[in-house]
């Protein structure tokens, strides 16, 4: 481990089997973490037990490389990246983001710890491997397509949250995202549709086959029913006031389901269910659901019958408190019925209907009739 102001240790720390070291650091009751065997780089100085507050870690990174730093996925994709930090060091690395995800809607979920891999220090060539990096200290991630000289450009063109600039007849673009920890500032290549914003318009895209068809085809009555239905949902309320594109009629039955609602609002906008995922728990300020870090012992707590009839599954256990990730996160009897099983608070989190759909068949691998998978 490192510390922001440069201090390093060394020390054992205890994690349940396949948890990655990001989210470990970053969801430490009360921020604090225990260090056991500790040595300090600079003096050789050991003791037996720390507790360290992770909010003066840097980075982290496992010796042995036994600790992922993020769980990848069939949907995950390279993002190489460069990060300047508060202490003047600038990293390389890797990022895995979902397929067509933006950039800044990965760091705005992504909490207070960012997983990179394959990381290398610049300067002075050091490989760090996959490390854990605090998003406070972080201030600047910039794309490797954009060209290092606009980091100096960067700094003198305001504060405003979103910005364009031309380097060396390439576009920059400059937005400001806030994480849980930090406001980053991020540089991409070229000028990249912001859909949150108010101004944005309905598009078509040739990457949308179904938002092309709806706008070639009548819609059924069926659909035309599902449509007025959609616009009063949550979910189509949503996209209108982030200024989307609403949801394609023609996915949609007469009674929307939650599924059918993520599918059409994605298929209108050109963007994947993860993406969707972010802008769904920052408008309901709650947190994405830490797919790659789930506790068999809280899958244990709701039979699979029930966690697919609600197409909930738990994720975490912290205290009395159950954390549950679900596509709707307005259900009204989802929290109410968990509460009657488990005897437990609910903290409801976010996930994509198709990701809880795969982690149900993988936890109740017998249709939920039995026990969860260990």
């Amino acid at each position: 481990m490192v510390l922001r102001d440069g201090a390093a240790l060394d020390g054992r720390i205890y994690l349940t089997e396949g948890q990655t070291l990001a989210l470990y650091l970053g969801s430490r009751k009360g921020g604090w973490v225990n260090i056991v065997d500790v040595v300090w780089a600079a003096d050789g100085e050991a003791a037996p037990h720390l507790v360290l507050q992770v909010d003066h870690l840097a980075l982290a990174a496992s010796m042995d490389h036994d600790i992922p730093a993020v769980v990848g996925s069939a949907v995950a994709a390279q993002r190489w990246v460069q990060l300047g930090l508060e202490n003047g060091d600038r990293l390389q690395g890797c990022l895995f983001l979902a397929e067509r995800q933006r950039l800044s809607d990965y760091l705005h979920a992504i909490g207070k710890f960012l997983p990179i891999v394959k990381t290398v220090r610049l300067g002075d060539g050091a490989e760090l491997g996959d490390v854990a990096l605090n998003c406070a200290a972080i201030k600047l991630v910039r794309d490797i397509a954009v060209p290092a000289v606009s980091e100096v450009q960067s700094a003198e063109s305001g504060d405003t949250p979103y910005s364009m600039f031309m380097i060396d007849d390439t576009p920059v673009t400059r937005e400001s995202v806030r994480t849980d920890a930090a406001t980053l500032t991020l540089l991409t290549p070229g000028r990249l549709p912001d859909r949150r914003a108010s101004e944005a318009r309905p598009r078509v895209s040739t990457a949308t086959p179904a938002a092309l068809e709806a706008e070639l085809v009548p819609l059924t009555p069926q659909q035309e029913l599902g449509v007025q239905r959609a616009a009063r949902h949550w979910m189509g309320q949503l996209a209108e006031r982030r200024g989307m594109a609403p949801p394609v009629g023609r996915l949609l039955s007469a009674s929307p389901t939650i599924g059918e609602m993520w599918r059409a609002v994605c298929a209108a906008n050109d963007m994947a269910e993860e993406e969707l995922a972010a802008l769904v728990a920052a408008d309901f300020k709650l947190r994405v659901a830490p797919f790659e870090s789930i506790d068999a012992k809280a899958v244990a707590q709701i039979p699979g019958k029930i966690a697919r009839r609600l197409s909930a599954l738990p994720v975490s256990v912290e205290g009395n408190a159950l954390h549950v990730a679900t596509a709707d996160p307005l259900d009204p009897s989802l929290e109410q019925q968990l509460r009657f099983v488990t005897k437990m608070r609910v903290e409801v989190e976010v996930a994509p209907p198709t990701v809880i759909e795969h982690a149900l068949d993988w936890w109740y691998p017998d249709g939920g009739a039995g026990a969860a998978a260990g």
